[in-house]
């Protein structure tokens, strides 16, 4: 993970591989978000920045959420297959 700015806001991003064939192989990707580790669930209150290709098979995923009204949040990946 990162963190960035767009146009004046802070971003916490986090950066991952998704596979290209993913709903084919019924993968599903969760990005949750979270301001504490221990008593508060992630939420999925992220946003999908942007997919890159990076070859055949995979892809570079930004998912980010703002930082400037939290001092500090966590961000998790969950994969799943359905």
């Amino acid at each position: 993970s990162e963190v960035a700015q767009g146009s004046g806001t802070n971003y916490l991003n986090l950066i991952y591989r998704r596979r290209t064939d993913a709903e084919d192989r019924g993968l599903v990707y969760t990005v949750g978000v979270t301001t504490n580790l221990v008593s508060n669930p992630a939420t999925n209150a992220t946003e999908e920045a942007g997919a890159l290709a990076l070859d055949a098979y995979f892809e570079s995923v930004t998912n980010r959420v703002l930082i400037d009204s939290e001092s500090q949040q966590f961000m998790q990946l969950k994969i799943r297959i359905e």
